[in-house]
């Protein structure tokens, strides 16, 4: 199959998980990965729509990452309330995932700290 039917195919796919009502556990990690491949290839408002859907789901282990990547997204496009969702990925806290989660939430409660120390001139109040 060829690179152009792939990414059409990827497309479609992708189309379909952002208007479905997935009531599966893993449907936030599934979003997540969709955010992550538009992330990684630059199209942040498409990854963006990803993070959002993930986000809709507030007992999935992966809400601080989630939080972690909408931050970076929105850095991306110029949006203002990049500053405000790095604030709230700092404080974060796990809601799911139980003690094995814990490590996890710490690492990116970490980097998103580190990030917005570094990022704070561009991403700051005001800004």
């Amino acid at each position: 199959m060829s690179a152009s039917c792939l990414r059409l195919l990827g497309f479609v796919v992708a189309s379909s998980w952002l208007v479905a009502d997935c009531s599966s556990p893993y449907a936030a990690e599934g979003y997540v990965a969709f955010g992550e491949y538009y992330f990684d290839r630059g199209e942040s408002s498409d990854s963006l729509k990803f993070y959002d859907r993930a986000a809709q789901y507030p007992a999935s282990r992966l809400q601080t990452y989630v939080q972690y990547m909408r931050a970076w997204t929105l850095y991306r496009i110029g949006d203002a309330r990049a500053a405000s969702t790095f604030s709230g990925c700092m404080q974060s806290t796990p809601t799911a995932g139980g003690e094995e989660q814990q490590p996890f939430t710490t690492w990116v409660t970490t980097a998103c700290r580190s990030d917005f120390a570094r990022l704070w001139p561009t991403a700051g109040p005001g800004q």
